[in-house]
């Protein structure tokens, strides 16, 4: 892919409970360098005092005995910090996050630090792969009502490496949709729909 970014990319998802305060109960992500490459991932269940709805076990296959055995976010929080810090070799203030949608997961995640005493280690900017998917989408004639990952997914062509809904298995998925799109607009242009990837002569001069 003909690109490049100044700084590596943590894109990562969170479940929650189901109500009000939407408690965070499991951190998925999955790290990338500048040139979008995997570079590792991350997935933890964190501990809430509250009790699992029937709805939320069923989405996500959290069992309530997970939670139980699992650390508060402070640990967690703490632990998610330090694996991206190890893994990209950068500080966490110079990695930038992703998320699929980043106005429910970004402050829901600082929230968090916040809740505990935790001064919010990331940059403040977080990239919203589901805005970059919807103008993908827009390009390559597919439909952008009800646009999800899953949807995405299928758009590509991609199958999740496990069920939708566990935090990292969507963040694994997302990674996928955010590369892709990142590849088909960094090396080509869509028109009518069909995407025409640019090719180089022997004079690295581009033809479609």
């Amino acid at each position: 892919m003909s690109f490049k970014f100044h700084y590596p990319i943590i894109v990562y998802d969170l479940e929650t409970t189901d109500d009000e305060d939407k408690d965070i109960i499991q951190i998925g992500a999955v790290a990338l360098d500048k040139e979008l490459n995997y570079l590792d991932c991350f997935c933890d269940t964190v501990y809430t005092e509250k009790t699992l709805s029937d709805f939320v076990v069923n989405l996500t296959k959290i069992t309530q005995e997970s939670v139980n055995k699992s650390e508060f976010f402070r640990v967690i929080g703490e632990e998610f910090k330090e694996w991206a810090e190890k893994i990209t070799g950068k500080s966490a203030n110079g990695i930038r996050l992703a998320a699929w949608g980043s106005y429910f997961d970004a402050p829901l995640l600082r929230k968090h630090y916040t809740k505990f005493g935790i001064q919010y280690p990331f940059s403040g900017t977080t990239i919203c792969v589901k805005s970059l998917a919807i103008l993908w989408a827009a390009l390559s004639g597919c439909r952008t009502d009800k646009i999800s990952v899953e949807k995405c997914m299928e758009y590509i062509g991609e199958q999740p490496i496990g069920h939708y809904h566990n935090a990292l298995h969507d963040a694994d998925a997302t990674a996928k949709v955010f590369r892709r799109i990142v590849s088909d607009l960094s090396s080509g242009c869509f028109i009518d729909g069909k995407h025409l990837r640019v090719q180089y002569d022997e004079n690295n001069e581009a033809t479609t």
